[in-house]
């Protein structure tokens, strides 16, 4: 698309998806009014995204009822007053994989201070146990939660995750 590489210029969606959206309106007619208006589409949800998680503001809750894969309430309320790193991650995914010794190591080093960690796997149906396995060989106490649905798991909806 020819304006994909224009948005990189515009690192803030806030402010760009309103010119897209002039465009749209004065080139009417022609192919590049709804190539432009794809784009503000695409801006102006990733600006609401963007609102959603600005830093300093409370993490929004988890979905009620979650349960983690030991069958546990998945909520962040147990964790009030502690650091706490939500990781999206998944044992396909090789960029994680490849973060995860950092990440073990951080949990290791700080969890006695109050440092927690919540996994959300973003495995495929079918692969519990291969994340069980993981998460057991590499030491990985913390609660993960796992649907199975890939990139339809309900959080990685709930919290945008696109990467």
């Amino acid at each position: 698309m020819l304006f994909r590489s224009y948005v990189q210029v515009f690192e803030d969606a806030e402010k760009a998806a309103p010119m897209f959206r002039e465009i749209e309106k004065n080139f009417g007619r022609l192919s590049i009014s709804k190539e432009a208006g794809m784009m503000a589409g695409e801006l102006e949800k990733r600006a609401a995204e963007e609102r959603a998680f600005k830093p300093g503001m409370a993490f929004p809750a988890f979905a009620a009822g979650l349960k983690d894969t030991a069958g546990q309430p998945f909520t962040l309320d147990r964790f009030k007053g502690k650091v706490v790193l939500v990781d999206f991650w998944a044992t396909w995914c090789e960029p994680c994989l490849d973060e995860m010794p950092n990440v073990i190591a951080a949990y290791g080093k700080h969890h006695a201070a109050g440092f927690e960690i919540l996994g959300v796997s973003l495995d495929r149906e079918g692969d519990g146990a291969k994340l069980a396995a993981f998460t057991q060989e590499h030491k990985m106490p913390w609660p993960q939660f796992y649907d199975g649905k890939f990139w339809d798991n309900q959080l990685v909806k709930q919290y945008s995750v696109h990467a």
